[in-house]
């Protein structure tokens, strides 16, 4: 029964493997701080040589930027559960010492 089974659940387990690609490579581009950094450096080139008129320069420029602050924010806010995260495990360390503390005291 367990060869019918992984058989049966192979086409499955490769769509699945596919469709995790595809969402690896779209977070990639979408979170990719220097894809962003190159697409607002592709812009202003763009609009130096006269590709692109001021007021779509002015509302793709917005957009990257937004894009920008976006993945900041997210790199930030990894950051700072790390943090919090040691933090509380210095606190737990602490409060060991604290009942080691009160052991030898007795």
């Amino acid at each position: 029964m367990g060869i019918i089974t992984g058989i049966a659940s192979s086409p499955y387990k490769g769509v699945m493997f596919v469709l995790e690609q595809i969402r690896k490579s779209v977070d990639s581009e979408l979170y990719d701080e220097t894809i962003w950094q190159q697409k607002l450096l592709d812009l202003q080139m763009r609009y130096d040589a006269g590709e692109v008129t001021q007021a779509d320069y002015d509302a793709q420029e917005q957009q990257i930027l937004e894009q920008l602050d976006l993945i900041n924010s997210l790199s930030f806010g990894d950051t700072d559960e790390e943090e919090d995260e040691e933090d509380e495990s210095d606190e737990d360390e602490g409060e060991e010492d604290d009942i080691g503390d009160s052991l030898d005291n007795k």
